[in-house]
């Protein structure tokens, strides 16, 4: 299940929440982008179904903050 990629993920997808929060939009989209190497490795590790469940959560998470990070850009 890569327990402790998906933690790295996890971590690094609520530092970008963070960050995006505190209008610190390039550490935001870095981060975000950390979060998805880490559940992509992760979900290439376990292989298994409930690995890809978690991965794509976390995939969703990050494709929502990157929509916000478009929107405050603009």
């Amino acid at each position: 299940y890569a327990p402790i990629e998906m933690r790295s993920a996890r971590e690094k997808l609520d530092k970008a929440k963070k960050a995006m929060a505190d209008k610190e939009y390039e550490l935001a989209a870095d981060l975000a982008n950390q979060a998805e190497a880490d559940a992509k490795l992760a979900q290439g590790k376990a292989g298994s179904a409930k690995a890809k469940v978690a991965a794509d959560i976390i995939d969703e998470d990050i494709r929502v903050l990157r929509e916000e990070l478009r929107r405050s850009r603009k």
